[in-house]
Formats: structure tokens, C-alpha cells, sequence
């Protein structure tokens, strides 16, 4: 349409040049139009899942919860370990010490 303008204005003497290859003006409006019908998608999806993404915060929250209780479960089997590990050694230390006691009351 404005190429056409252009055009008959050109053709009636009212512009003294052509100022744009008509070309190169059809090849940059179909990619304008390219363009906005992707931006037009895009705001289409976007209003689809709006739910979605106003709950990303709370979805970010939630991660980051579970990952400090997941945390606090390893540190909780960490200290349980530890624990076993030492009441082990306990148990190894009084049994080597009874038989300690023993050999020196057997001499």
C-alpha cells in the first residue's frame, strides 16, 4: 500500500526520486510482519501460562527448600555414621582393654 503511494507519487512528479528500492522495502515489511506475528505468538503463550510463570518464585522457593532439607538429611547420616563408627571403636577399646586386664592377672 505505501509502496504504491510512493509509487503513483513518484510516477505524478510529486517526488523527485525514488527514495527506496521497492525490492528491498517488500523484503524488510515481510520480515517486519515475520516479526510481530512471532512477537504476537509469543505474548499469546506467555498469557497462557501466566499461572505458571508468576509461580516461579514459589517453584524457586520449593527447590531451594528441599535442597536444605535434602542437606540436612546427609549431615543428619554423616553424624549417625560417625556415631556408629565411634560407639565401634568404644566397643573395640574396652574389649582390647579386658583382655589387657586379663593377661596381666594371668601372670
Amino acid at each position: 500500500m505505501v509502496l504504491d503511494i510512493i509509487a503513483r507519487l513518484t510516477a505524478a512528479g510529486n517526488l523527485q526520486a525514488n527514495l527506496i528500492n521497492r525490492g528491498d522495502a517488500i523484503e524488510a515489511l515481510q520480515i517486519t510482519r515475520e516479526s510481530l506475528v512471532c512477537a504476537l505468538r509469543t505474548e499469546i503463550i506467555l498469557r497462557e501460562n501466566q499461572q505458571f510463570i508468576g509461580r516461579r518464585y514459589e517453584l524457586f522457593a520449593n527447590i531451594e527448600s528441599n535442597l536444605a532439607a535434602l542437606m540436612a538429611v546427609d549431615v543428619s547420616d554423616r553424624a549417625t555414621e560417625y556415631g556408629r563408627l565411634l560407639n565401634e571403636a568404644l566397643e573395640i577399646g574396652m574389649s582390647v582393654h579386658k583382655e589387657v586386664r586379663k593377661l596381666q592377672n594371668g601372670r
